[in-house]
């Protein structure tokens, strides 16, 4: 049995009130690493969309400029 790890969120107004505290679950996510276009699509996460396509295509030019084709 794993222990489930979170992070915590104080706002930088009032870091002293625990009410205003976000507790964000951290872990691994087997759909992002099996589909992660989709999974980036779903969460709306457009500028991180935008790094990985530019991270894709940065990784496959310079596979062709290495490849002895």
């Amino acid at each position: 049995m794993s222990m489930r790890a979170y992070t915590v969120h104080a706002p930088a107004d009032d870091p002293a009130t625990p009410e205003k505290f976000a507790f964000v679950k951290d872990g691994f996510s087997w759909p992002a690493f099996f589909a992660p276009i989709l999974w980036i699509l779903w969460h709306r996460l457009w500028l991180t969309l935008v790094g990985y396509v530019i991270f894709v295509l940065v990784v496959a030019w310079a596979g062709r400029l290495v490849s002895e084709d």
